[in-house]
């Protein structure tokens, strides 16, 4: 059974996207994350997320893939990076993401990530 979307949350998403048309000549830039989950023997798993220096929200760790680089050395990279954790992705992807920011267009890859203890 679908869930039914508010009308003002659907305007408002509208609205949104009309604001964020890419520029000419501008393509996706192709991102890699990690879904960094931590499973203990005592608790439920918990996932990595990571806050935003530039508006505070939370994420998960995310960035550029480098022109040597492939999607699960991009993910254990940024989680490295952002949160200061060691782990290791898995090859085949978990998921994908897609969003807008400055007017440019990012989507991505996301790999689950298991901790290193």
């Amino acid at each position: 059974m679908a869930i039914p979307i508010p009308r003002d949350r659907t305007m408002l998403q509208e609205a949104l996207m009309s604001e964020q048309k890419l520029p000419a000549g501008v393509g996706d830039i192709e991102q890699a994350g990690a879904i960094c989950i931590r499973r203990m023997r005592t608790s439920r798993p918990e996932v990595l997320l990571v806050s935003s220096r530039r508006n505070g929200r939370w994420g998960l760790p995310k960035g550029h893939i480098e022109p040597n680089e492939n999607s699960k050395t991009t993910a254990e990279r940024e989680a490295f990076e952002e949160a200061g954790v060691l782990g290791s992705a898995d090859a085949e992807p978990f998921g994908s993401f897609h969003y807008f920011k400055d007017r440019t267009e990012f989507v991505g890859t996301a790999l689950n990530c298991k901790f290193v203890p």
